[in-house]
């Protein structure tokens, strides 16, 4: 499982000095990846779980430059 600790409280720096919401919570599973080789087509579903744990939708651009 990819897991991130110690973030209760933190926040996304998001354009035009927006804030994310602060994660309630210390320690957010993203969820598990199993792989044998590791590319960047394998990242948005982390990358989207990852901004879903400070309560936004992943953003419109791209997630990974020159997908």
């Amino acid at each position: 499982m990819t897991t991130i600790v110690g973030v209760r409280g933190t926040q996304l720096i998001l354009p035009n000095e927006y804030r994310s919401a602060a994660v309630w919570r210390d320690r957010a599973l993203l969820g598990e990846l199993v792989f044998d080789h590791f590319d960047a087509a394998e990242l948005p579903p982390l990358l989207r779980a990852f901004w879903l744990v400070f309560g936004e939708q992943h953003p419109t651009a791209r997630l990974i430059p020159g997908q």
